[in-house]
């Protein structure tokens, strides 16, 4: 039998394991969230929120110009040809595009037959359209030759902008060189933005590089300045403050250490709207598609470009990311997470720590797993509603670890709590058999009371003697007779209790024992009958082994079957469990009879009623009934049966 541990005790253990374990985990949150094994796994988490939530129209504002397969054939090459694409900015701005933002690189210029200027031609376009823009890339290896910013990427660097301490600045982006359009082109733009990515440890991307520091300055994403222009603001109207965000003229993006914007993605490949830069030189745009809007034009065909894995595909090409970072920065939809989140992300740990305790605590285990469960539901939940509904990114991984290790570990001490009970209270228990019988060992364990009211049930009583003990005794020395007693009641003992005996008490050489004082049952009288031939069976096989047969023990057995008391008997501080009534009197007698009838077993007639009643012919074989006997006490002459049948032949006729 395990004792409970004590509720406050247990409660104080719960709240310790679970703030142990927030406190370790609140630290680790804030110390290895950037962590590959942490972000990849937090990544995965995030990605599941996303495909759960669905996907979502994008905004108007963005239209891509695709250079798709088809364009590649109609204009015959790759890279398409600079004069094609001043045509298609001429064409975008005809139609009314507000700003034109190119994700192709023009590093390099374009060889040209005598007398033309394909590029020259390019910048003319751009330079017209007056709010276009050119992409230029970092190079992060080492080889890049670390060369400075020209003017056309100069220019667009952050004017506004307060960063800590360099030496404290850690990102885990560091430029070594940059590639720039040739200075024609870059000269001619309204603007120039980086289109560099850094892709997470598990090929996913998930953030904007809003700002990169590269020298002494820092530098806009291509979506940054494609909404400066988008708006009409000035360099000076764009500020970043690390810890803080990223100021368009009042509107704030909330970046993170790393000056990252995290991206909230609308779904597959195709988003939004889409024509091919094919049907744009042929001028078949569906109506004003390019009016007021802004106008990325990109590669989507097959083996050119670049694509990206995200939720919703694992080949979004590199305009569609760049159109929707946009739009999130347009409509107020991307992400939020930085010290914003982190708030909220070391709430959501010591909450579910605690909450967890609370489960794990619980002591009925179908009821705590039940708990556990939804504390894990629950928490997806609350992650999952933050993100529809407030685009608030929290981390999956710590306060999901918050509640399993306090789960596990909380259930694990109050494991070990309760087998060291477990293993104190069986070491009483043991300890206490020693001295009553075992059934009501068990009994008084578990109790948390004294035993209370006596209880008056039928039960078979057995009184076994070991017959001329002092006879015996007389020619042992004590310690041989203590010894000779010990292997006696080690044999009764036995017997008894493999027949599902309680031994009531040893008294010297004899010993008293019920079947059925515990809880009653119809084969009680049976199984009484079968272990007292058992252990008559065992003693004689016992007094057999015996060289001198004048020392070989012998035994005397009554037996009867009634109405006992099963209760206390004691003073104030000693008490002890014990069977008594008119029954277990009777049994002390009959087991007397034995000696003058000169038999082992002899049984009321009451006990070999009830075992015939069950059927027990093999138990009542060789008995024979004794005439009615007198009994000291009795009025009545008592009716008996004998095991075996005596010598002198006084059995009388069975009744019918």
């Amino acid at each position: 039998m395990s004792r409970p541990i004590a509720a406050p005790q247990r409660r104080k253990t719960a709240l310790l394991a679970a703030l142990s374990v927030a406190i370790a985990l609140a630290l680790a949150a804030v110390v290895w969230r950037e962590a590959p094994l942490v972000a990849a796994a937090d990544g995965e988490t995030l990605d599941w929120r996303f495909r759960l939530r669905g996907e979502l129209a994008p905004g108007p504002e963005v239209l891509l110009v695709a250079i798709d397969d088809r364009s590649v054939g109609a204009f015959g090459r790759w890279p398409i040809p600079r004069e094609v694409l001043a045509a298609a900015v001429r064409a975008l701005t005809r139609d009314g595009a507000r700003v034109i933002a190119f994700d192709l690189l023009f590093a390099d210029a374009q060889p040209a037959a005598p007398g033309a200027d394909p590029d020259g031609e390019l910048a003319n376009a751009v330079r017209e359209a007056k709010a276009a823009l050119v992409p230029y890339a970092f190079v992060f290896n080492d080889d890049a030759g670390g060369a400075g910013a020209p003017p056309s990427v100069a220019r667009s660097a952050y004017r506004i902008y307060r960063l800590p301490d360099r030496n404290r600045l850690a990102t885990s982006v560091a430029p070594r060189g940059l590639i720039a359009p040739i200075p024609v082109i870059g000269e001619a733009a309204a603007g120039a933005g980086h289109v560099s990515v850094v892709l997470a440890d598990d090929g996913s991307l998930r953030f904007d590089r809003s700002a990169i520091v590269y020298g002494d300055d820092l530098y806009p994403s291509l979506p940054i300045e494609a909404v400066r222009l988008f708006r009409g603001l000035s360099r000076d109207a764009v500020g970043v403050r690390l810890g803080d965000g990223i100021s368009l003229a009042g509107d704030r993006l909330p970046i993170d250490a790393e000056m990252r914007l995290a991206v909230n993605y609308y779904g597959r490949r195709g988003t939004f709207q889409t024509v091919s830069l094919a049907d744009v030189i042929a001028a078949h745009l569906p109506g004003p598609a390019a009016t007021g809007r802004i106008v990325i034009i990109g590669a989507t065909a097959t083996g050119v470009g670049d694509s990206f894995v995200t939720p919703f595909s694992r080949t979004l090409p590199g305009p569609e990311h760049f159109a929707t970072v946009i739009d999130n920065i347009l409509h107020h939809r991307f992400l939020i997470r930085g010290e914003r989140a982190l708030a909220f992300d070391l709430l959501a740990i010591v909450a579910g720590a605690l909450l967890a305790a609370a489960a794990a605590s619980i002591r009925r285990p179908l009821i705590a797993m039940a708990a556990a469960a939804a504390l894990l539901l629950g928490w997806a939940a609350v992650a999952q509603a933050t993100f529809v509904f407030g685009r608030l990114w929290l981390n999956g991984v710590f306060p999901t670890l918050a509640i399993i290790l306090t789960l596990s570990l909380v259930t694990a001490i109050r494991l070990v709590g309760e087998g060291r009970l477990r293993r104190e209270a069986e070491r009483e228990r043991t300890n206490l058999a020693r001295y009553v019988p075992a059934a009501f060992a068990d009994l008084l364990a578990g109790a948390d009371k004294p035993f209370g009211s006596d209880k008056v049930q039928q039960a078979a009583v057995m009184f076994v003697d070991m017959v001329g003990f002092t006879r015996i005794g007389e020619q042992l020395t004590p310690p041989e007779q203590l010894a000779l007693l010990r292997a006696f009641h080690r044999r009764v003992e036995a017997v008894i209790s493999a027949h599902g005996g309680t031994i009531d008490k040893f008294a010297g050489d004899g010993a008293s024992a019920s079947f059925g004082a515990l809880g009653p049952q119809v084969e009680d009288a049976a199984r009484a009958l079968r272990c007292a031939r058992a252990l008559a069976a065992d003693i004689a096989a016992w007094g057999a082994s015996h060289a001198d047969r004048a020392q070989a023990p012998r035994i005397g057995i009554g037996l009867h079957y009634g109405p006992v008391v099963v209760g206390e008997i004691g003073g104030e501080r000693q008490q002890q469990f014990t069977v008594s009534g008119d029954t277990v009197n009777m049994a002390s007698r009959l087991e007397a009879l034995t000696r003058s009838h000169g038999v082992v077993i002899i049984a009321s007639d009451a006990l070999v009623e009830c075992a015939r009643a069950v059927g027990e012919s093999d138990a009542l074989a060789g008995f024979v009934p004794l005439p009615d006997q007198a009994i000291r006490g009795r009025t009545r002459p008592f009716a008996v049966w004998a095991w075996p049948a005596p010598a002198n032949g006084e059995a009388s006729e069975p009744s019918a």
